[in-house]
Formats: C-alpha cells, structure tokens, sequence
C-alpha cells in the first residue's frame, strides 16, 4: 500500500465552502435534531421499547417488509439462501423480495419509484440518484427519523461524519438516501491487470501512470493487434470510460468521470472554478489522449457495453481492464480461467502529479425508504430493523458472515464501515 501524504475528501470540499455556507449548513441540522422526534403514535406496531446502540433487535411481533433486491449475474439471488432464515430467527422480520436482475437495476427502480409503486425498502442508491425522486414526494426524507436510528447517529458522531453528510442535503435542508458509512476514505475502483503478462515481459507491476504507460507500451509492443487496456463501465447511454477518467482525475488532483462535479474549490484563489477548464483537468485529458493516440488504451473503452469489454478480457484481447474487489473475485478471475497460466491482480491505484493520494468521499451508496412507509403502523419497527442490519456491529458482522457470525460480538464499537449488504444495500 501507498504511504498517504495528501487526502482529499468530500469534507475538505465542503470545509471550503466559507463562513457562510458553514452557517448555512449548521442550521440545516436543526431539522434532523434527534431531540425534536415526531409523532409516531399509531407507528409503533411491533417496534421495541427502548432500543438503543449495540442493542439486538428483535421485533415484538413477526413482521414482513417489503423491499427491492438487485440479483447479480455472479450470484443470482435464491429465496432459500440461509441468510434470510436466519435474519427471521434473530429479527422477527421476513424480508417480501421484489428481485429485479442487474442489468435492469436503475431502469426498473426508476419506474416503480415513480409509479409509486415501490416496496418499502429501495437499496442500491448511489448519491445523486435520489435526487429524481424527492419533488414527487415518492421517498422519505429520512434526516427528519434519526432518533430512530441511535447506531447510525452513534457512528457519525464517533467517525465525525457530520459535515459529509451535509454534502447528501438538498436545497430543503433535508437528506433522502441513508448511506453506507466508513471511518476512513475507501477507495476500491482501480485496475485489474493481468499478472502473467507481466511476467513474460519481465515488468513490474505500475506504481505511477507513466510506469502504465511503459506497460502498456510493452504489451502493445509483444502483441500489436492487441489494444492492451479496454475498458468497462461506459454505455452507448451513458458514456465517459467513467471508473479511468475518476482514478487518473484523482492523480492530477480533480474530479471526473463518475466522480465529476462542476465546480472545484481554488484554496489559492478563494473561490471557485469550473472544473472541465481547469489546468488539471487538461493535463488529465492530455495524457488519456496520448494513450489512446498510441493505441495502448482502446478507444471503444468509452461507448462499449460492459459485456463486450469483459469478453476482451476474458479472450486475451486485452490485458489491462477498470475492476473492484468484487468484479475481480466473482468475474475477472473466472473469465480468464480457460487461458492456461492467466493470472490478474488488483493492482493499487496509479500515482500521478499529486503524489500519493487518498480521494474520495467517506459515505457509500444506500438506502431510500418509500415515503409510504410513513404510514404503515410498523414504521417504527423497520427504521429500528434497518438501523440494525445495516449500522450495528452485530449486524454488520451478521450481512457479512451469515449465521456463523457471532449475535454478539466481541469489537462490538470498533468496527470500521457500516456499509449495506451486498444483495440488499449498496454493494
């Protein structure tokens, strides 16, 4: 791992703000004051008296609650999986699945949303999503019940998370997505390459980007019909090779692809600048151009589907390909298997112009609540539900380990993320 001298996060953006949005910000929070409350009468139906932090919860009556699953292609989801017998043994509460396949995830979500149709509990959100969704009232605000979520509220006292939370408020003061927590800027996208290539060609594996773009030099070199990064995650749709643009912009110290926002903070000027005519962003640009120029990075890595960008990968078409923790295990590895001796690893993030970097923003995707949930007599009891599985301790441990995770754990008030379930949160 790098050695960390420069962090750039979502709060030093928003420390930069001045006097007056800091003032603007603090008296948004007045209105998520877990000491106001509100009404629940009438809401409390199988809720729990005085649950707290680190406390089990157990829902005083069964209850079902309804709510969207994405299934992965990797590991599609099973109605008998355990977890979800076990989750009803220590709960009280039977999750209603409405499964929607990947590849349909966004599209499908948006209709139902709008439609007004969609179950109680909408994982899967990644910030600004949910902005769509708020003028039509279709999702709760969620800040306005925070005295119903003690370890969520515990953490971001505990983390200092406040002032990265506020970057979730919209122009009502409000937030709607409750996201994935963590104690320290997480930064998992980099570049899978493969190993064994490497290898034959006796390099090492890349440091900076310009170590890369020697790779890439030497790959193209031993193999000319080959474009030696192709990348993924860009769409006819939604184009912008969005995971190369986000990792090589945090080495030249801006934001772009996924990451991008308009404005950036100038420290020296003490205001504003546009991003996209920024210096940085040029210099950022320039050297994605010379890599395509070159013929080193394949030019359809910003319209080509996923689907044809891993079939690259998986036929030895290309060797250098955007990946996470998850895509590595569950696709990438795989996919190379028939190629005898293929090997790939998740290789640290490249260095640029800033040095060793550590961007980011410390919350994850999440969750939104369908604002009829308001409604229903359980309320209570499922904002208490979801604090649990998604915020404490032992139930990050249980959605990460399953039934063999211990009910009450020992590092209990240590643990590090609080980052929603895979199949029903935000991974």
């Amino acid at each position: 791992m790098h050695q960390i001298s420069h962090q750039v996060s979502r709060r030093a953006l928003f420390g930069a703000c001045g006097a007056a949005a800091v003032a603007a910000l603090a008296g948004c929070g007045d209105d998520d004051d877990p000491d106001k409350g509100q009404d629940y009468t009438g809401h409390r139906d199988g809720a729990m008296d005085g649950y707290g932090a680190g406390q089990q919860f157990t829902a005083t009556q069964p209850l079902t609650f309804s709510i969207m699953m994405l299934s992965n292609a990797g590991y599609p989801y099973k109605a008998d999986w355990l977890f979800f017998k076990e989750l009803t043994k220590r709960t009280n509460v039977t999750l209603q699945a409405t499964v929607v396949p990947g590849s349909d995830y966004n599209q499908k979500r948006s209709v139902v949303v709008a439609a007004g149709d969609a179950p109680m509990i909408i994982p899967k959100t990644y910030h600004p999503d949910e902005e769509a969704y708020i003028a039509g009232g279709a999702i709760l605000p969620i800040s306005d019940h925070l005295d119903l979520l003690p370890n969520f509220r515990d953490q971001v006292a505990r983390w200092n998370l406040q002032s990265d939370l506020d970057g979730f408020r919209q122009e009502d003061g409000k937030f709607y997505l409750l996201p994935g927590l963590h104690e320290d800027v997480w930064a998992d996208y980099s570049l899978a390459v493969r190993t064994d290539v490497l290898q034959q060609l006796n390099l090492q594996v890349p440091k900076t980007w310009e170590d890369l773009r020697t790779v890439l030099r030497a790959m193209k070199a031993a193999h000319p019909d080959v474009y030696p990064l192709s990348d993924r995650w860009s769409t006819p749709a939604n184009p912008g090779g969005n995971n190369l643009l986000s990792i090589v912009g945090t080495a030249y110290g801006v934001q772009a692809g996924w990451t991008y926002q308009h404005a950036r903070w100038d420290e020296t000027a003490k205001a504003f600048g546009y991003t996209g005519a920024s210096p940085q962003y040029k210099q950022m640009v320039e050297y994605l151009n010379s890599l395509v120029t070159e013929k080193l990075v394949d030019p359809e890595s910003f319209t080509q589907s996923d689907d044809i960008a891993k079939q690259k990968f998986a036929n030895g078409r290309s060797f250098v390909i955007s990946c996470n923790a998850q895509t590595l295990v569950n696709e990438l590895r795989p996919s190379i298997a028939k190629i005898p001796g293929a090997t790939v690893l998740k290789i640290p993030t490249p260095t640029g112009p800033m040095g060793d970097t550590k961007a980011g923003t410390r919350l994850e995707g999440g969750v939104m609540i369908s604002a009829k949930a308001r409604d229903s007599k359980n309320f209570v009891a499922l904002m208490q539900f979801m604090d649990w599985l998604y915020y404490s301790p032992q139930g990050k441990l249980f959605a990460k380990w399953g039934s063999r995770a211990p009910r009450t754990p020992a590092t209990s008030t240590t643990a590090r993320s609080s980052s929603p379930p895979t199949s029903t949160g935000a991974g």
